[in-house]
């Protein structure tokens, strides 16, 4: 895994940017050097040193996908296809899936370390994600931190379910988890892409149907690829620990400010645009109604 996150940092970053090839290195760089090392420590029969590499899986994961504390700045006239939420949005999800996927082989100390990683990383994304949308001055941050936004229930949907292991909060947890990541590859990253084509939005542009629909999705509203993810997530962490789920239906009450905010950068697209958003609100809506066999097939 640390060789694959090598080479695509690698084949990414030949591409035209605005940032220096060594910046764009940094995560996926990052990423591979804890992940060699995890791997080490876990080889081990030190109980510290299997604590340090739970530490290690969760901080390559959070790094390759370029979140918190890892986050860079996002250059509004760099290419979407060299940006850090193409490492967010299309590659890093692989990586965050498969890698907990493994975590029943690990060590008892390395899981539970791995686990509340996992956890308290995510709390801290999805607090900077939601908080970040929502104060955002221009509209290409607001995009940068709702990605942070959907990786923190990622993240902490993989910590409980790592965690709770083959109990019924773990296997909520998990299927949140997945739902959300595939959300962000096939919903989430494509509605950025479409904004950064149909251009800067008018200052007098108001709400149109679409982007009411738009809004409605991005915020998890029923019957759209979040409102799943979001029942069982809360199932999941009501089962574990009630504060939890606290926390998470604070975060996802927020969250809804700058959902519909994010709707409104794609103006009132027409042509081209309106149809490939209409296609992609199309996805969203089968994530959401058909949520169970896509779990089914995922599993």
């Amino acid at each position: 895994m640390a060789v694959l996150v090598l080479l695509l940092g690698g084949l990414q970053a030949v591409l035209p940017a605005r940032r220096s090839y060594t910046l764009r290195m940094r995560g996926p760089a990052a990423a591979a050097l804890m992940l060699g090392a995890a791997w080490l420590c876990a080889q081990t029969t030190s109980v510290g040193a299997h604590r340090v590499a739970g530490l290690g899986f969760g901080l390559a994961i959070a790094a390759a996908a370029g979140l918190v504390p890892y986050a860079g700045d996002l250059d509004p006239d760099e290419p979407a296809a060299s940006s850090c939420l193409t490492w967010a949005g299309f590659l890093a999800p692989a990586l965050a899936l498969s890698l907990p996927a493994r975590a029943s082989v690990l060590n008892g100390d390395t899981r539970a370390v791995f686990s509340a990683t996992l956890l308290g990383l995510g709390l801290l994304n999805l607090a900077w994600g939601t908080i970040g949308a929502w104060r955002a001055r221009q509209e290409i941050e607001a995009w940068r931190h709702s990605f942070l936004a959907d990786w923190g229930l990622a993240l902490v949907g993989l910590g409980i379910g790592i965690g709770a292991g083959a109990g019924a909060a773990g296997a909520d947890a998990r299927a949140a988890a997945f739902l959300v990541l595939l959300s962000v590859v096939l919903v989430r990253f494509p509605l950025f892409i479409w904004a950064r084509e149909g251009g800067p939005v008018p200052e007098d542009s108001r709400l149109g149907t679409l982007n009411v629909l738009l809004g409605a999705a991005l915020s998890g509203a029923a019957p759209f690829a979040g409102c799943p993810v979001r029942l069982l997530l809360l199932r999941a962490a009501t089962r574990e620990a009630w504060p939890l789920a606290a926390a998470l239906l604070a975060a996802m009450l927020i969250w809804v400010v700058h959902a519909f905010r994010l709707g409104r950068t794609l103006g009132r697209p027409s042509g081209r645009l309106a149809v490939g958003i209409s296609i992609t609100l199309g996805v969203s809506l089968i994530l959401g109604l058909a949520s169970s066999a896509l779990l089914a097939i995922g599993s």
